[in-house]
């Protein structure tokens, strides 16, 4: 079980990207949900 949600983990949040590429990419998910929030931010 533990295993499993270690892997889906790792899947969102790959260890080796760096943390930089890991905001970007957080923020991109993030703006998908709010398009106003892209813009916002853009």
């Amino acid at each position: 079980m533990g295993e499993a949600n270690k892997k889906k983990i790792g899947n969102i949040v790959p260890v080796r990207i760096p943390a930089t590429q890991y905001l970007e990419a957080k923020t991109e998910s993030r703006a998908q949900l709010k398009p106003e929030s892209r813009k916002a931010t853009a």
